[in-house]
């Protein structure tokens, strides 16, 4: 029991002992449960389901949870290192002192528990009381009423305490495996591993600039949202790997090419600062590698979900060019007609006026290319290699474009998003329709060619013509088929309240389900409920796309929140350790003759290169990613790329002032420590 006491006040003592160290880590381990907490808080509100677009929102937060969970446990990891590698020669002297390793595990285990206890109580009860106006700036981003009452998450509580505890023991067991495998005297000399000039591997460089190089011509060759989608990933896991490496390698080559150049580097300050840094550039590598990738994670996630939230009404009217519109799956004109008399009785009922009316019939299915040859191969359609193919009649092509087109037998015009052309002027799809011209638009295409899939657009004659599509798109498909659909798009004049009751009566009139039953492809019967008539309307649409664009919004700025917090942390520890090993070199300086201002000058050109070369290559990552980024807001419906620059821009500025602001600090902390002031 005395023992227990005596090794819990060493723990108690050490930690005021090494507050400087010891409170940075506390408030990041308080700071990262407190936003767990939150975030699964949010997740798991019972506020979100009464809320429209409160599944999808809930979902979206749920993935923040899961991405704070996992970056919580390495960023853990990763400043407990920082910790202990300040603290390896208090370790090394308690064991040359006498006290065994495992009466220094037992001394951590406290240390450990004490952290424990401080972050989590702590960290909650910060979440906690802090929850409520979270919820509430959530809401105010999204647009949606805000709760009332107060509400404690249990079960995100119990997620708070089994993740950081289960970190806080995963945390304990390495440290202790590292002192139980290290010698005393490794210990004590732990804080200045890394002084050997260090040998650049040519390999690591190489490997460096050709994973760097491959990632960012996987970002520039992307030319649709569909090639970003499927290419992002990858993309950034090399030009994570590249960064790694260059910093690692490519850093040791630029000091020593540095070094060789005697007018810069036989200089008071830049002699110390290369000199310093070449030393220790192994260490330095790896922190300067983090701060870049962290730096690059928060500008593209925070100018992203800001282009989407600023964009919300330039994307909602992309979306949806009028009020309503009305599908009638295999629809006839006297369907179309009767369908039309019946929405006109309904508005005028409310006291409005229908207006910017067009109607049409098209088809529509899926499609595969082979020369001037279209066909219908199910298994293929499900595939990347697809287009969509519109059909139209003359009479109706010509009602939506003003024009005159006069056509006859299987003469057609025809589009093709990708500009393709077809072979001596024909296209074979059941029938050969002779091409008498090609379009350089199609009046009923959505929004597929922004996504990278080719359309296909086709004028055909008559409703002769356009029945003979159909009819080998139902025997192509089956149950499946596309039908013919009617189409009706207009606007009315009253408020948004008023369109919402309208797009309510509406729904009630045209919605009508049907169930059919089919056997797949493993020869089991599937049912599919599917309707002959639906319906769209911008306000109804209007607060899930304010849901979903504001939760990406709010998700991003809070992700981005962590990352910075982890990036100035990085910052600090890194700048305190450098101090700490520069002081002596410092103070043998000084003594040999340099001048305060010249130790001044050598540290703010040291600090210099550090802050600022992971801030550079961050700049260059987001600058060569925008091309695939904004292909991937184009999934998002925002096309504005002019918007996405200005978003882009403001948040770097945003991110460079707090940024510099952080390297002023931070080089002041520095000065005071190798100038003995701390």
């Amino acid at each position: 029991m005395n023992r227990l006491r005596l090794y819990s006040r060493l723990a108690a003592r050490n930690m005021v002992k090494n507050s400087r160290f010891y409170f940075p880590y506390l408030l990041t381990c308080i700071a990262t449960s407190a936003m767990f907490y939150i975030m699964g808080f949010l997740a798991n509100n019972p506020a979100l389901d009464v809320m429209t677009g409160g599944t999808t929102l809930g979902q979206m937060l749920s993935l923040g949870v899961g991405v704070i969970g996992i970056f919580s446990v390495i960023f853990l990891f990763y400043t407990n290192s920082f910790l202990i590698k300040r603290r390896k020669q208090e370790f090394g002297l308690y064991n040359l002192l006498g006290m065994e390793k495992h009466h220094i595990a037992n001394m951590l285990f406290f240390e450990t528990l004490y952290a424990a206890f401080i972050s989590i109580s702590v960290g909650l009860l910060t979440g906690i009381l802090f929850s409520k106006l979270m919820l509430l700036l959530l809401f105010k981003v999204v647009g949606a009423l805000t709760p009332m009452g107060f509400y404690i998450s249990i079960s995100s509580i119990r997620a708070t305490i089994t993740l950081f505890a289960l970190t806080f023991v995963a945390i304990l067991l390495f440290t202790a495996l590292q002192i139980r495998l290290s010698q005393p005297i490794a210990l004590i000399k732990g804080g200045q591993v890394g002084e050997r000039e260090p040998k650049g591997s040519r390999v690591i460089t190489a490997i460096g600039f050709l994973t760097l190089f491959a990632g960012y011509i996987l970002a520039l060759k992307v030319e649709s949202p569909l090639d970003a989608l499927f290419t992002f990933f990858i993309a950034v896991l090399l030009v994570i790997v590249g960064t790694y490496a260059l910093f690692i390698s490519g850093s040791i080559a630029l000091l020593k090419w540095l070094r060789k150049r005697k007018s810069y580097y036989y200089r008071p300050n830049h002699f110390t600062a290369v000199s310093g840094m070449f030393y220790r550039m192994k260490q330095n590598a790896t922190g300067l590698a983090s701060i870049c990738i962290l730096s690059t994670m928060v500008l593209i996630t925070v100018s992203t979900t800001f282009s989407l939230y600023v964009g919300m009404e330039d994307i909602i009217e992309t979306r949806f060019p009028t009020d309503f519109s009305v599908t009638l799956k295999d629809a006839s004109n006297e369907q179309i007609n009767q369908t039309l008399a019946d929405i006109r009785n309904i508005v005028e009922t409310n006291g409005q006026t229908l207006s910017n009316l067009s109607t049409y019939r098209m088809l529509s299915f899926s499609v595969t290319r082979q020369g001037n040859q279209l066909s219908v191969d199910v298994e293929n359609t499900a595939s990347n290699d697809f287009q969509i193919f519109y059909a139209l009649t003359a009479e109706e092509f010509n009602a939506l474009t003003g024009e005159s087109v006069q056509l006859s037998g299987n003469d057609a015009l025809c589009f093709t998003s990708m500009k393709t052309p077809f072979e001596n002027g024909t296209l074979q799809i059941g029938e050969m329709y002779s091409l008498v011209g090609m379009l350089d638009s199609f009046p009923v295409i959505q929004d597929e060619p922004s996504l990278g899939v080719d359309v296909i657009g086709l004028v055909v004659a008559d409703e002769t013509a356009l029945q003979a599509l159909n009819a080998y798109n139902e025997q192509a498909y089956g149950s499946e088929e596309s039908a013919i659909q009617g189409v009706l798009n207009f606007d009315t004049d009253g408020s948004a309240q008023d369109k919402r009751i309208l797009s309510s009566q509406i729904t009630d009139l045209v919605k009508q389900p049907v169930t059919y039953s089919y056997i797949d492809g493993n020869g089991e019967t599937q049912t599919v409920t599917t309707y002959v008539a639906w319906m769209s309307a911008k306000e109804d649409d209007r607060m899930n796309f304010y849901t979903l664009y504001g939760g990406f919004l709010f998700l991003g700025i809070y992700l981005g929140a962590i990352f910075l917090m982890a990036t100035v942390l990085i910052i600090y520890y890194k700048q305190i350790s450098e101090g700490f090993s520069d002081q002596p070199r410092f103070e043998i300086m000084q003594k040999v003759g340099m001048s305060a201002d010249e130790v001044r000058q050598s540290i703010r050109s040291q600090v210099l290169i550090v802050f600022f070369l992971p801030l550079a290559f961050a700049v260059l990552h987001v600058a060569v990613a925008f091309k695939m980024m904004s292909q991937l807001l184009g999934v998002l419906n925002l096309y504005n790329v002019p918007l996405y620059f200005i978003c882009s821009v403001i948040t770097l500025l945003i991110f460079a002032v707090v940024y510099t602001t952080v390297y002023m600090r931070t080089a002041r902390t520095y000065y005071k420590i190798v100038s003995g002031s701390l």
